[in-house]
């Protein structure tokens, strides 16, 4: 019964996923378009006032807020297409090996992650922080692995705000001679027994409506098998949840 039920919701998502695929990508390339346009009549705008010939009524809090409206569709295309990518892997519509496989620092993919995550408000922005205590190289889709921490660290951002003093840390080591490790802790109110049950499976989410798609860990969980690594709940101090991606050297 369960399995059927998890079926069904796969082919619907899939479904989904391509139905959405292009509207998205016209989203994106209109949201681009005019962003740019808008910079060059800003530009015109500014030359104009600065000359009598335009009256100059718009303040420099409204131009920044028309800024950051295109920039929050391209963040919210993006993360959506982020989405259709999980699903289609996730349903098995797609796989690692149909993506481009490359070579690549894991210090640098995770700073480019927090770099470009996608915060909610400064302190979700400034919330995690690097430690790198031996950098290696990963091995494969480059996309998929960004995508796989992204889901891990809005976990780790999301439950640390439950804390009185929230906490969210990304260590990066080695444990040779086979592994490359990446651990994501956070200081939030720990996963119960009963969400440990779940806690890999597709669409089984802790988190109000609309907050999660449920696919995250279980996507994380994917990439992580396709790439002959591993991902788990460890123990860890003095943090109580601490997910631990082991990447083959």
């Amino acid at each position: 019964m369960e399995e059927a039920r998890l079926e069904t919701a796969r082919n619907i998502a899939t479904n989904i996923a391509h139905e959405l695929r292009t509207p998205l990508t016209s989203i994106r390339q209109f949201a681009n378009g005019t962003q740019l346009h808008f910079q060059h009549l800003m530009e015109t705008y500014q030359r104009a006032t600065s000359i009598g010939l335009a009256s100059g009524n718009l303040r420099p809090s409204q131009l920044e807020t028309l800024t950051k409206i295109f920039g929050s569709i391209e963040k919210e295309t993006v993360y959506s297409n982020m989405v259709i990518d999980m699903l289609l892997v996730r349903s098995g519509q797609k796989d690692a090996s149909e993506f481009e496989w490359e070579r690549f620092s894991t210090s640098e993919v995770v700073a480019e992650v927090m770099q470009r995550f996608p915060a909610n408000n400064a302190l979700e922005k400034n919330l995690p922080q690097l430690f790198v205590h031996e950098d290696f190289q990963i091995t494969g889709p480059r996309l998929l692995v960004v995508h796989a921490i992204v889901n891990l660290l809005k976990n780790a951002v999301y439950y640390s705000q439950r804390a009185r003093s929230p906490r969210v840390e990304v260590h990066i080591s080695v444990d040779p001679p086979r592994w490359g490790v990446v651990r994501l802790m956070d200081n939030g109110s720990g996963i119960s027994s009963e969400s440990l049950k779940h806690l890999f499976h597709p669409f089984y989410t802790t988190t109000k409506a609309g907050e999660g798609t449920g696919i995250g860990l279980s996507f994380s969980q994917k990439v992580m098998h396709d790439l002959e690594g591993s991902i788990e709940l460890v123990d860890s101090a003095p943090l109580p949840t601490c997910f631990e991606m082991r990447f083959p050297l």
